[in-house]
């Protein structure tokens, strides 16, 4: 009863408990990251960028550490992706094991320690005055074990939702596993999310299925399925969002609004929303994207030119040969749009 009437006095402080529960998620946060920089490598996969505070940096496979803007954002975080050079010969089968094995690693590795953390504090809390401190170390040992918990509970159900056959989430990843596999989008048979009627899509796995959906439609000709396509992630983006997921998404849209129904307003919408993430872009397909983006709303003939240059001298780095050829018959397009333009 000692003890109980203790742990009262610990947490009966509102504020302080709210103001520890950040203190926990960040400590978490740096944990996560600290980890998935540790494990990525054994994983075969590549980092993309980390994040401090909002405060952005990515590294190219050749060159410097580059700071690539800010969003208001609290803690940390990175981002990662698998190294298809790295995978080369496997199977999408193995590839997916990675993923997940690197998702379960890093979060059980975090769910550990965060168990380790909030033993130590709940030991000496007890033994610690005046109740200010106490209170400050119980709660940190508290809201540390209960965000590495539900890391861990996030992380099994995103993959919960990522392998099974009967959700959106599952249907996505199959169509990026037959992606990296080699298979090209005209083999695919990618349906429309109405017709899908899976029962409780979640938006993420909209904007997840999105950029693939969309590339299949543009490569396979059915344009007349974009609009749909184009409405509906409309319909569920939250302004100020600029994670992986929703930038790759922005691309898109950028992509659709300057080339395939031109419309300078909704182009630079999202052109501007994705931040500096577009305009830093260097590779085949961003550097395609900006062609057209400079071509059809600017009017920045030379530009365009500039942009279709380095797109072409970028294209051999792709990885997926499927992507290569999907990017390389875009930027004909863009050349051909270039040659055809009238102002």
């Amino acid at each position: 009863m000692e003890y109980i009437r203790i742990l009262g006095e610990l947490i009966a402080n509102p504020l302080l408990d709210f103001l520890m529960a950040f203190v926990g998620m960040l400590i978490v946060s740096l944990l996560m990251m600290l980890l998935q920089l540790a494990f990525f490598k054994l994983f075969k996969l590549k980092l993309q960028y980390i994040e401090l505070f909002g405060f952005k940096f990515s590294k190219p496979e050749q060159g410097k550490w580059e700071y690539r803007g800010h969003r208001n954002k609290f803690g940390f975080e990175a981002a990662f992706n698998l190294d298809l050079k790295a995978c080369a010969g496997m199977d999408n089968k193995k590839m997916v094991s990675y993923e997940y094995g690197f998702i379960l690693t890093s979060t059980i590795s975090c769910l550990i320690i965060s168990v380790i953390i909030c033993t130590v504090c709940w030991i000496n809390a007890f033994r610690i005055s005046p109740w200010f401190a106490a209170s400050v170390v119980f709660l940190t040992g508290f809201w540390t074990l209960m965000f590495g918990c539900g890391r861990l509970i996030v992380a099994l159900i995103s993959i919960a939702k990522t392998s099974s056959k009967k959700t959106l989430g599952g249907y996505a990843s199959q169509a990026y596993g037959m992606l990296r596999s080699g298979i090209p989008y005209e083999r695919m048979d990618l349906r429309p999310v109405r017709e899908l009627n899976f029962r409780n899509v979640w938006d993420a796995e909209k904007i997840t299925y999105f950029p693939i959906y969309f590339a299949y439609l543009d490569a396979n000709g059915k344009y007349d399925l974009m609009p749909e396509a184009v409405a509906g992630i409309e319909s569920i983006l939250k302004p100020g969002n600029t994670s992986k997921p929703y930038l790759i998404v922005y691309f898109y849209l950028v992509f659709y609004y300057s080339y395939h129904y031109i419309v300078p307003s909704k182009a630079k919408e999202y052109y501007h929303r994705a931040g500096d993430a577009i305009a830093r872009d260097k590779d085949s397909d961003g550097m395609c994207l900006k062609g057209f983006y400079e071509l059809n709303c600017f009017g920045n003939v030379e530009k365009a030119k500039e942009c279709a240059a380095a797109a072409v001298a970028k294209i051999e780095d792709y990885p997926s040969a499927v992507e290569k050829e999907y990017w390389r018959n875009n930027i004909a397009k863009l050349n051909n749009a270039i040659n055809n333009f009238r102002g």
